[in-house]
């Protein structure tokens, strides 16, 4: 008996067709090849990054050998389902290797240049709590009446973050600033800023040393965008007395950050829910649902026009047209677009009558964003993204086969109505919570030990009244009243903010952790879409990977030894708990505040620990 698909009740011949295997393979649902394309779509774009530009065709033509390899074997059980595998991977490395516009990053500054000329556009405006900044789409910039040439997008950070709100994408500015080589991946396996800006096309960064001349104006697609964002921020400002709050709200409703004060941030962080300051599947999803409730509520509120449409498809068209205004005012970040893409599957899935919430149409996601965007793969916040819904899913494919055992013994188990709310939204909780643990062990080395039980105030605040008071101020804007739904949002921050404050100052509230290792990391999340994907009587085999990769990490420790990822030395771990640096005679390493942290935290040292450098010899 196969635990991977039904066969048809037709006999030996059905069971052998190859179109019977793609449906059926893994969950016995139609659709089913696309739970083996997505993830092999996903492992030929990161094949691809790892490999030269010659190797593209040759790994290309491997991989569609393999799949046709698999398609000769197609009266095996598992052959449907790895050909969709290599089938994806192959799509996967043609998605990165043979995209017209390179994929592969654009040459970047290689040494500082100091108090240069920068005339140019202004692109895009990026608003942080640690920082505000331009991206300039440079046509002169000159070092001493000498002309560069090779820089055409930097990233320049202001020295005052309010003097940004005096521009918009699209004026032709010309301002002097300090530009650096974009920094790169300190050791193995850290976070590589330089990729991904070079991914975008940022070839530099830098800080400012001048006031910036504003020479003229162009139209810009964001201009607008930037235009509303300003007057929906000073209206929120104008409403909400306390400047903290107003500046949390502003980052919720327009993606805004540069209001958040860092020592909020800092302690949001600790207590694990910063992931409500930065748009993403969560706020997406609010006001989606609310929108989902409120167009819908108002057409079945008129009986004629009830009986005349469909309520379900017309207020999907709604919450399509609603989130996408929202993803806009977001200023299309990418965590805001990644939401955006989900929801409007899920909608889309509404429009076409089928299941809306699914494993597959997270997939179709996966695709998406990765089609548009391949470098995506890296980012983190993308793969948290993605963990999290995992997270959900395998919590409801849990919760769905208790409560299908209630269903069989109610008198035994007796559980009311009221109780399956609240298991459920624990479980799932729970399980969206931790099922990222991982990936944050791997970026971040530490891990927030109370986040559960914060998230049990944060995200029922958040449902019920936050993000649906600023769903209704945002549709209330052009009228006096918005401000009234801004002041119910702020009354939510000041209990965010006690919550945030009790679970970060806990004895133990960040727990350092050592990184696990890509094969545990791989194996866990294998374990995890198998355990969605996979019928009842075969959830074992995702435990049993879930098992494995657990074993796996419970044999890691923290590094006592790490070279740097630029080959310009190598740190070393001491027993008395100290690090030193041991870097080549012509490094220009540089050891900032930043460096600093991140290599405590890296091997697992107090902030009390010293960090000393030395010079071999050649």
């Amino acid at each position: 008996m196969s635990y991977l698909y039904k066969p048809s009740v037709d006999g030996a011949k059905a069971e052998n067709s190859f179109s019977q295997h793609l449906k059926e393979t893994v969950s016995g649902v139609p659709n089913a090849a696309l739970l083996g394309f997505a993830p092999g779509f996903g492992a030929g774009c990161a094949l691809a990054f790892s490999l030269e530009t010659s190797q593209f065709f040759y790994a290309f033509v491997g991989m569609i050998a393999l799949a046709l390899f698999w398609l000769f074997l197609r009266k095996f059980t598992f052959a449907g389902f790895l050909f969709t595998l290599t089938l994806g991977a192959a799509f996967g490395l043609a998605n990165v290797g043979f995209r017209p516009p390179p994929v592969k990053p654009a040459s970047s500054l290689e040494k500082p240049l100091y108090n240069v000329e920068i005339t140019g556009e202004i692109q895009e405006i990026l608003r942080r709590e640690y920082r505000t900044a331009l991206i300039i789409k440079a046509d002169h910039i000159t070092d001493r009446n000498e002309e560069i040439v090779n820089l055409q997008k930097i990233s320049v950070n202001f020295s005052d973050k309010s003097k940004a709100d005096h521009f918009l994408p699209g004026d032709y500015i010309r301002v002097k600033a300090h530009l650096f080589p974009l920094p790169t991946a300190l050791f193995p396996g850290d976070y590589d800023y330089a990729f991904f800006a070079q991914a975008k096309g940022v070839q530099s960064t830098g800080k400012m040393t001048s006031e910036i001349k504003t020479l003229s104006y162009n139209e810009h697609s964001l201009r607008k965008i930037e235009g509303v964002r300003a007057v929906v921020k000073e209206k929120i400002y104008r409403a909400v007395a306390k400047e903290s709050d107003a500046g949390i709200i502003t980052a919720l409703l327009t993606g805004d950050r540069s209001g958040v004060e860092t020592e909020i941030a800092e302690t949001w962080k600790v207590a694990g829910i910063y992931h409500l300051i930065s748009i993403s599947g969560l706020h997406m999803t609010i006001v989606a649902g609310f929108g989902f409730f409120l167009f819908g509520s108002l057409i079945y509120a008129v009986p004629p026009l009830a009986v005349r449409v469909r309520p379900r498809k017309v207020a999907a068209v709604f919450c399509l047209l609603f989130t996408g205004l929202y993803t806009a005012l977001a200023g299309f970040e990418a965590p805001a677009v990644r939401a955006f893409v989900m929801t409007a599957v899920i909608f889309t899935g509404i429009l076409i009558d089928r299941k809306a919430l699914s494993i597959h149409g997270l997939c179709v996601a996966y695709l998406v964003i990765l089609c548009v965007s391949p470098a995506q793969l890296f980012d983190i916040g993308f793969n948290l993204s993605f963990a999290a819904v995992l997270g959900i899913f395998t919590g409801v494919k849990a919760l769905s086969f208790v409560f299908s055992l209630q269903n069989k013994d109610r008198a035994a188990l007796g559980w009311s109505k009221i109780l399956r709310y609240v298991v459920g939204f624990l479980t799932i909780n729970l399980c969206a919570g931790y099922a990222g643990a991982p990936l944050a062990a791997f970026a971040f080395n530490n891990t927030s030990v109370y986040s559960f039980f914060a998230n049990l105030i944060a995200i029922p605040l958040s449902t019920f009244i936050l993000m649906p008071a600023l769903a209704l101020g945002a549709l209330t804007l052009p009228f006096d009243f918005s401000a009234y739904f801004f002041q119910i949002a702020a009354l939510c921050i000041a209990p965010l903010n006690h919550s945030a404050n009790f679970f970060a100052n806990a004895p133990g509230a960040s727990l350092p952790l050592p990184s696990p290792s890509i094969i545990s990391l791989i194996l866990f999340y294998i374990g995890l879409y198998l355990a969605v994907i996979l019928r009842k009587n075969a959830w074992f085999v995702g435990g049993a990977c879930i098992a494995c990769a657990c074993a796996l990490y419970g044999l890691a420790q923290f590094p006592r030894e790490l070279p740097l990822a630029s080959g310009e030395g190598r740190i070393v771990r001491h027993d008395d708990k100290n690090l030193t640096i041991f870097l080549h005679q012509d490094s220009r390493f540089y050891l900032s505040d930043y460096t600093r942290e991140r290599l405590r935290i890296k091997f697992g040292l107090p902030k009390s620990a010293e960090i000393f450098i030395e010079r071999e010899q050649n």
